[in-house]
């Protein structure tokens, strides 16, 4: 009598499923704590598209600033109010700085309204 053969590698043994689970929950957790969670993700992402909503609606990099200082502003108050760290929403200062820059240096330095920068 033959043996049936098996097709396809064998199965992962209960250890190994653990072991994957727990690498993965790692690295989950990880990635998690340096977004800052989904509020994090949130106060880093909402100046920046207040910025980009702004800019493509007015057309004017001034404005689109101002709007996303404001925004910006908004979510100190409601981080400090919560009592949490601002890292997450100065983070979009950054993202706010080099969307101005690109915008008013890069791509057209003649712009009425970059010379207010």
């Amino acid at each position: 009598m033959s043996t049936p053969e098996q097709s396809g590698p064998p199965e992962p043994g209960p250890q190994a499923q653990t072991v994957e689970q727990s690498v993965e929950h790692v690295i989950r957790s990880r990635l998690s704590d340096l977004l800052g969670g989904w509020y994090g993700s949130l106060e880093t992402a909402l100046p920046t598209v207040a910025f980009v909503v702004l800019w493509v609606w007015r057309s004017d990099v001034q404005f689109a600033v101002i709007g996303a200082v404001v925004a910006t502003a908004i979510l100190i108050g409601l981080r400090l109010a919560r009592g949490g760290s601002l890292r997450y929403v100065l983070s979009s200062v950054i993202g706010i700085a080099l969307a101005a820059f690109s915008r008013c240096v890069v791509a057209t330095p003649k712009m009425r309204s970059c010379r207010a920068f």
